[in-house]
């Protein structure tokens, strides 16, 4: 998808309800699929309108070894980093104050009694109001210019609503930042760059709203975004500091959304988390004009990391 090659025939199938699998295609390559019935009615071919999809697969795969510690003594938390040999640099999505992203309500989106939103963020201004993510009656990340902050808010069991502010100062402008905020338990949480930065007690059994409105990413903001993932449940300050220098698999307990964020090509984001082997499908699309930027994360950033435990 993307290239401007044109279509090749890869699959003829018999008539009746059929799956093809296509085991041909590269990992993290956008394909984009054309589907044609044809046929035969008094010597004459007859077609019928075309379908189309995009379809993608998620690179993946198994990295074994022993470490080995200086000295012979085992240490806590060692990092352990796969690295990149084929330049495979991704990209970002860069929003330009009029452009956004909307995610389709379903049920799976749900917050219910746990909520954790995290992105990395490079805005490039802090002039104007503009919003992070946001799915009205639920939940939203937004920023206020009049104050100078970052306000996390949920709605909850019934129409309440609870907040908390963090200083912009905290929030580099032209430099990529790690934001997540979470409902964990009995407190609404703030983290930058995977540390714990202001935490606020709400009642304990506080239950998210639901709500059917899309989930909407970037409005009214100038900047880029990357890695966005939103999950069901919160975490601990360990995981979240663990975790937000690492790329998921897409696999993990909890995760609904996972926009890596590295088409580069076309006007959607594919969501890749998914639940055993079937994905969660909360695919964006773009509002207005957002566009890919080669501004990425580097390695000190985020990477393929893993922690070794102590033992």
């Amino acid at each position: 998808m993307g290239s401007g090659d044109d279509s090749t025939v890869i699959a003829s199938l018999n008539s009746g309800s059929n799956i093809y699998i296509d085991n041909l295609v590269d990992a993290g390559i956008l394909y984009e699929y054309y589907i044609i019935g044809e046929s035969q009615c008094e010597q004459t071919t007859l077609y019928s309108n075309v379908d189309s999809t995009v379809a993608f697969r998620s690179p993946f795969g198994t990295v074994t070894g022993q470490v080995a510690y200086a000295g012979g003594i085992a240490v806590k938390n060692v990092k352990i980093t796969a690295k990149s040999t084929a330049d495979i640099l991704g990209k970002s999505l860069e929003f330009d104050g009029a452009s956004n992203l909307n995610i389709p309500h379903e049920s799976d989106l749900n917050a219910d009694q746990g909520l954790l939103s995290e992105a990395w963020i490079r805005a490039e201004t802090a002039a104007s109001d503009f919003t992070i993510f946001q799915k009205t009656g639920s939940y939203q990340l937004a920023y206020n210019s009049t104050a100078g902050e970052y306000d996390f808010q949920i709605t909850h069991n019934g129409g309440q609503t609870s907040s908390i502010a963090i200083s912009n100062s905290l929030i580099t402008l032209n430099n990529y930042n790690h934001l997540a905020v979470q409902l964990f338990q009995d407190s609404l949480q703030v983290f930058v760059n995977g540390n714990l930065i202001a935490s606020s007690f709400v009642m304990i059994g506080t239950t998210i709203d639901n709500s059917n409105n899309p989930i909407q990413i970037g409005a009214s903001y100038q900047g880029l975004i990357d890695e966005l993932r939103i999950w069901n449940i919160g975490k601990s300050e360990e995981g979240i500091l663990k975790d937000y220098v690492r790329l998921m698999n897409g696999g993990e307990a909890g995760l609904k959304v996972y926009l890596r964020m590295n088409e580069g090509a076309g006007k959607n984001a594919y969501d890749i988390s998914r639940l055993g082997n079937s994905y969660n499908r909360n695919h964006t699309t773009f509002v207005g004009t957002a566009s890919w930027s080669d501004s990425i994360l580097l390695m000190h950033h985020i990477d393929i990391k893993q922690l070794r435990p102590y033992f």
